[in-house]
């Protein structure tokens, strides 16, 4: 039988070890919810000795090892993992290494196992017992090659990653031989006694600064950043031989060799080189045994990966909004529902291919004053995204905020007139809210959060009179956000809504005004106005048509339903040449391609694009019942031509429809946009009027 392979939640590595009846990868602790006791518990340390059955079995006294005198492995000390309870115990395994880690990271203060378990239990699990926190790539800082995809499609396994420093016991360093005289404890070099001057700039600022505080100010730079400041000014010439500067490079939790935390924990009286000690670690190219480089790389990695969490962690969710009583600026409007979100675990109403990807746990409301007022988003960071964790609005007559509120260095914030709120965007992917865009009648203002790869959104926007939002969050981050109206108001207002183009999420921006949408010819149109559903896409043709002349060829890969756009000269946009995400086809493996020669340069244009769409005739997934996937499309030329790009055989239990759309007079075909899932399942068509 094959073993039962779970990922720890803090590092992404393997709770396993095949080949050690004992080692730290297989040594563990529970982290676990008693439904009887309604208490949080972390467990002492077990051991993974049982992969086929999948049982985790740990002491319930966090002081306690498996392998202590008198303790004797049982059933009853067994606990449950992802969502399944055992002994009405459900919960998380993690090495116990990177849970020492992660004390290290948040020391003096305890870790707070109900505010981690929270954490934790808003997460997904993707697969192979491995939770979802977003990771484009395996591993920082050696992350495993992954396929170039969607935000919103499947995360980096880090499980894909076989060799060291992965697996290296990041605590089997001999600390001590690392602190010792040999490395690193030796007389201190002298700084040299002259610097020569260079050419002064009477622009330099940091001149008129004492030297004392120039290196106080390099102790909050990463090192790299602190000695290019030597190049910028002379006042900072002196760091490289200060000693202060180089030993902060180890104190403080976010400084680049924090994770060597014993250097901290074993203060050492003498004089120590801090310089050559940082370089001896930090230089790939020193003489230690490959032991001692692989567990100080993955101690890095552990430590890397924990201090986002301490930040989450650091989080705290806000008190739910009190309303008062005769207060109708809350109460949703019967029929109305208006929001956008991440594809949540609870939206069993929403059919859509896609998986869940956060769960809705706190639900609050957010009052719009009808007054200025000032809007602040404390944003936090989780995997390779960031995410708005909550929202505060303060004007003359009310402070609120919902969801979690950070440190102020994380907080951005606007000010307009909230009465006149007209433009609400909102940048949205699988997990949750990335970022706001609020705007009244008289000004725009910058994004709250980063929109930075996350698909975008008008579907709150161009709504008058909203009192307030409705806001999801999970245990750290805001999920899903919804316009409330006030029970007797005018709807009329949303119904610019429901087209296409304002009420589908985007990627990456939406398409302008310009470019028509032929929503009437894309299949699932109206299934794509709600929900987590993004389209994608390209303008091949480019503004006007200017790169149509240029198009000599059109591929299709089989393998992974991808359109590639081939043109003559080289200055065409990257995002133009390629439609859905894939890597580029290889133009020696014309196997798995579908190939389309198209004359662009004689004048030759696209002008009919036929579609078919398939869908199950019986019981099936909901969405390929309702919406269906793409079976096969075709192009027209305006030489007569035609060429069929095909997906698999169609089988019986199929119902297939066709639709043929043909470019009106005075309008050119210059793009596409669809929906991917494994392949591209749905198809439709940009135009825009010929120059």
């Amino acid at each position: 039988m094959s073993p039962i392979i779970f990922t720890c939640p803090l590092c992404g590595w393997r709770i396993y070890e095949p080949s050690a009846t004992s080692s730290w990868m297989n040594e563990f602790r529970g982290l676990y919810l008693c439904s009887t006791e309604k208490k949080i518990t972390l467990t002492g340390v077990g051991l993974y000795s049982d992969p086929e059955g999948g049982v985790f079995i740990a002491p319930p006294n966090t002081a306690s090892r498996y392998d202590d005198d008198g303790y004797n492995i049982s059933e009853q000390d067994q606990f449950g993992t992802w969502g399944y309870a055992v002994n009405n115990r459900r919960g998380f395994p993690m090495h116990d290494a990177c849970w020492k880690l992660l004390e290290e990271a948040i020391h003096p203060e305890p870790v707070p196992l109900d505010r981690l378990f929270d954490v934790l239990d808003s997460l997904i699990s993707a697969m192979y017992g491995k939770l979802d926190w977003g990771y484009k790539e395996c591993c920082p800082p050696d992350g495993c090659a992954v396929k170039q995809s969607f935000p919103w499609e499947g995360v980096a396994d880090s499980r894909q990653v076989t060799a060291p420093p992965f697996s290296s016991d990041p605590f089997s360093i001999d600390v001590d031989q690392i602190l010792s005289r040999r490395f690193g404890t030796c007389e201190v070099p002298a700084p040299p006694a002259n610097i020569s001057s260079g050419p002064i700039s009477r622009n330099d600022p940091f001149l008129s600064l004492p030297e004392e505080l120039c290196t106080a100010i390099a102790f909050y730079l990463p090192t790299q950043d602190a000695l290019h400041a030597r190049l910028a000014s002379r006042s900072f010439w002196h760091l490289f031989d200060c000693q202060q500067f180089w030993a902060s490079r180890f104190i403080g939790r976010n400084s680049d060799l924090s994770w060597l935390f014993e250097v901290r924990r074993h203060p050492y009286r003498g004089a120590r080189d801090w310089r050559w000690l940082y370089h001896q670690i930090t230089d790939k190219d020193n003489n230690w045994n490959e032991l001692i480089r692989g567990a100080l790389h993955n101690r890095q990695h552990i430590w890397l990966s924990v201090l986002p969490i301490v930040e989450i962690l650091e989080l705290r969710l806000t008190p739910k909004v009190a309303v008062a009583e005769g207060d109708e600026q809350v109460v949703p409007k019967p029929g109305f529902n208006l929001r956008v979100g991440g594809t949540a675990a609870e939206h069993s109403d929403i059919w859509s291919p896609l998986k869940p990807g956060c769960r809705r746990r706190y639900k609050q409301y957010l009052p719009i004053p009808q007054e200025r007022a000032r809007i602040s988003a404390s944003t936090i960071t989780a995997g390779s995204f960031t995410y708005i964790a909550g929202l505060s609005v303060v004007s003359d007559s009310q402070t609120v905020k919902v969801g979690y509120i950070g440190p102020k260095e994380k907080e951005r914030s606007i000010e307009l007139d909230a009465s006149k709120l007209r433009v609400f965007n909102v940048a949205v992917g699988l997990r949750g809210i990335h970022a706001l865009l609020f705007a009244d009648s008289t000004s725009s203002a910058p994004w709250l959060g980063d929109p930075d790869d996350a698909a975008i959104t008008t579907r709150l926007g161009n709504v008058a009179d909203i009192a307030a939002l409705e806001v999801w969050s999970d245990g750290f981050r805001l999920v899903e956000i919804a316009i409330v109206k006030k029970e007797d108001a005018d709807c009329s207002d949303v119904e610019n809504n429901i087209i296409l183009r304002n009420s589908a999420v985007w990627y990456p921006d939406i398409p302008p005004a310009h470019l028509n949408l032929n929503e009437e010819f894309f299949f699932p149109a109206q299934s794509y106005t709600q929900g987590f559903k993004p389209l994608f896409w390209t303008h091949f043709g480019g503004p006007g048509g200017i790169y149509l002349k240029d198009l000599h060829r059109i591929s299709w890969s089989t393998a992974d339903e991808i359109m590639a756009f081939e043109f003559q000269k080289e200055d065409v946009p990257l995002d133009c040449r390629m439609f859905g995400r894939a890597p580029l086809p290889d133009s020696d493996d014309e196997d798995n391609l579908d190939i389309f020669d198209i004359d662009g340069p004689g004048g030759e244009r696209i002008t009919a694009i036929e579609i078919s769409q398939k869908y199950y005739k019986e019981d099936g997934e909901r969405w390929l019942m309702s919406e269906g996937a793409l079976a096969l499309f075709k192009v027209f030329t305006n030489r007569g031509r035609y060429y069929q790009f095909e997906d698999e055989p169609k089988p019986r239990s199929w119902n297939v429809k066709t639709k043929l759309f043909t470019s009106p007079p005075g309008y050119i075909i210059t793009g596409f946009y669809g929906a991917q899932f494994q392949g591209l399942v749905a198809l439709g068509v940009i135009t825009e009027l010929e120059p």
